[in-house]
Parts: C-alpha cells; structure tokens; sequence
C-alpha cells in the first residue's frame, strides 16, 4: 500500500462527510465528546481520505469543531478501502474482551468520578456497565486456565444487541 498519511491542523468545515457514515451522534454524546476534549486535549485526530474527499473517522468531532482547526489524519485509500476503514474503525475496538474490576479499579483509584462532569460521568458508568455484560467473569484473562482447568476464552460471549445499555424497561 502506498497510503503515507500525515497529521495536519484543518478546520474540519472543509472535509466532507462521507456519504456512507452509518453513525449517528445524539447531542448528549456531542456534548460529552466537547467536555473530553476541553479537559484531555485532542486524543484522537479525525481521519481524512485524500483520494475521495470524505471523513472515514470523526463526523461527530466535526460538528461539534468546524470553524476551529483540528487533528486531523490524512490517508489515501481506495474507495473500496475506504469502505472498510468506515466499517471496521470503532467496532475493532468493540471486539476486545473487557474486565470489569480492573476498569472499576481504574475509576476508583484514580478518583476520576468525583469532579466529574455529568454527561462524563454519565459515559464512564454505562461503560462499566457494559463491561459487566461483556464480560462478568472472574478477572482472568483470554486465553488463561480457569481454576477448573477450562480456558476462559471459551466461555466468553458476546451479544452484539446487548453491548451498550439503554434505559428501556428491558435494558
């Protein structure tokens, strides 16, 4: 491949979206995503597909910033690339198998959720939450022998419509 991205400061009004983003971002997650960015910086620039003008990564941060020079990664992809950047990026992340006393053991610890603003707080208690339902188990790693001698891997599960709780009678 003879993708040499860069890192570049654009004001992300000037980058079109990509008419195939299949992300939606509510106000609550824009705000929450502004309050980050206000007290951790820029973590993650947005990502920029030179050879067809469009956003793989970021639409959200784009409208809550235009008019503001951002980070932002510059590729060149194919399109048919492009498309599997847009479909792949965040949900590889989704697929790591989480462990909830290490991830409450973060929170407590560093007391990150006192001071915390709400929407913040708010992010960080449905990730524990969903950290319970993807994996509620002892705390030992993937691929570790269970006191019983079983792997833990295979009893690991993962059902994709219950990953993020929601506040429905049936969570």
């Amino acid at each position: 491949m003879t993708n040499q991205p860069r890192l570049e400061f654009l004001d992300p009004a000037s980058l079109d979206d990509n008419p195939s983003n299949w992300k939606f971002h509510p106000p609550e997650q824009l705000d929450t995503i502004e309050q980050l960015v206000g007290e951790l910086g820029w973590l993650k620039p947005l990502v920029y597909n030179e050879r067809t003008r469009r956003l793989i990564d970021g639409h959200g941060r784009k409208e809550r910033f235009a008019g503001h020079p951002v980070p932002v990664y510059i590729v060149d992809l194919p399109e048919e690339l492009e498309a599997k950047a847009l479909a792949t990026l965040d949900p590889i992340g989704w697929t790591a198998i989480s462990d909830k006393r290490k991830y409450d053991e973060l929170l407590s610890k560093n007391n990150l959720l006192s001071g915390t603003r709400d929407n913040i707080r708010k992010l960080l208690d449905q990730v524990s939450r969903a950290s319970s339902m993807l994996n509620p188990g002892s705390g030992e790693a993937p691929g570790e022998a269970r006191a019983d001698g079983q792997d833990r891997e295979a009893e690991v599960t993962v059902p994709l419509d219950s990953i993020w709780p929601s506040d429905n009678p049936w969570d």
